[in-house]
């Protein structure tokens, strides 16, 4: 089989009710010929329930498990799977046309609030609280003439840089 063209999304953040949701529509979506998958986690036990992993995904990298899925979906789609925390990933290997961030973390979505705009790409952001039935999406792309995701953060959004939470 031949690699099919077409565009190329990075997303950061293979698990939670997001990230393992969302990476197998990737492999069914047209005019989508490669993916980046960065995530520096393994399944475990606990994601059975709200993850879109098999028992036998545990103790895997998420990243590789995700390249798997979406191998098996299309084998023609080209995959990049990077098991490791998207601030060790160099600026180039995560090129593309659009970034998604499914992650669990304020500090995360501040580096990638960072990296998209020196990429030029724009990103997608979005979260899951299933507690409170909440969910989020955001779109940046930062231009002179618009605001960054930080841009909004007041002093306990710093205070929280750290925390990570279930996905929201």
């Amino acid at each position: 089989m031949t690699a099919r063209r077409g565009v190329t999304v990075v997303v950061v953040g293979a698990g939670g009710n997001i990230g393992s949701q969302l990476v197998p529509h990737l492999a069914r979506t047209p005019g989508v010929g490669r993916v980046v998958v960065v995530d520096g986690d393994r399944y475990d036990e606990s994601n059975l329930w709200g993850q879109n992993i098999r028992r036998r995904d545990l103790g895997h990298a998420k990243a590789a498990v995700q390249r798997r899925v979406l191998r098996e979906i299309d084998g023609t789609l080209a995959v990049d799977a990077i098991a490791d925390v998207v601030e060790n990933v160099p600026l180039g290997r995560l090129r593309g046309d659009v970034l998604l961030g499914a992650v669990d973390s304020k500090a995360t979505r501040r580096t990638l609030n960072t990296i998209a705009p020196r990429l030029g790409m724009p990103w997608i952001d979005a979260g899951v609280n299933g507690d409170q039935r909440l969910a989020r999406v955001s779109v940046y792309r930062t231009t002179a003439d618009t605001v960054c995701h930080e841009c909004a953060w007041d002093d306990g959004d710093y205070a929280l840089a750290d925390t990570v939470r279930r996905c929201f």
